[in-house]
């Protein structure tokens, strides 16, 4: 038979033995709580690299010379500008605003009326965004055909 006192450092080594296993367990828990209690809003508004490259693919896609895929459309003097782009003037411009922005102008010019059409694209590096703006302006001496369905 086991004494006393063997059966209280027996009774003692199980109780460490649960709670060690316990803590074990519960430790990993624990750290990833503190992990995440340390992030503030900017890291849980922080977007994946996957959100950025999808925008980036975006901006490629739609900002394209290719008239017929771009991300604006508009009716011109009651033609769609699908077709008639097709045969306008077009210049490319890319400029590196600073560490986060790059602005990509697409610009075409129709020589028969004057008329200028500008987009200007800002895509930010660093979060999944885009911003665009289409202007429209008559460098010829002549009054152009009605612009509509911007």
């Amino acid at each position: 038979m086991l004494d006393e006192k063997t059966c209280r450092v027996t009774w003692i080594l199980a109780v460490l033995v649960v709670l060690s296993s316990v803590y074990m367990e519960a430790m990993p828990i624990v750290l990833n709580y503190q992990d995440q209690a340390k992030m503030n809003s900017k890291d849980l508004m922080k977007p994946t690299s996957e959100e950025i490259s999808i925008s980036k693919g975006w901006a490629s896609n739609l900002f394209s010379p290719d008239a017929s895929n771009l991300a604006f459309t508009f009716s011109y003097g009651g033609k769609p500008s699908s077709v008639l782009i097709e045969n306008w003037h077009l210049d490319q411009f890319t400029e590196q605003l600073d560490e986060f922005r790059k602005r990509r102008s697409l610009v075409f010019s129709d020589s028969e009326t004057g008329l200028e059409l500008r987009c200007l694209l800002t895509e930010y590096t660093n979060y999944p965004a885009l911003e665009w703006v289409v202007f429209f302006e008559n460098k010829g001496n002549d009054v152009t055909p009605v612009i509509s369905n911007v």
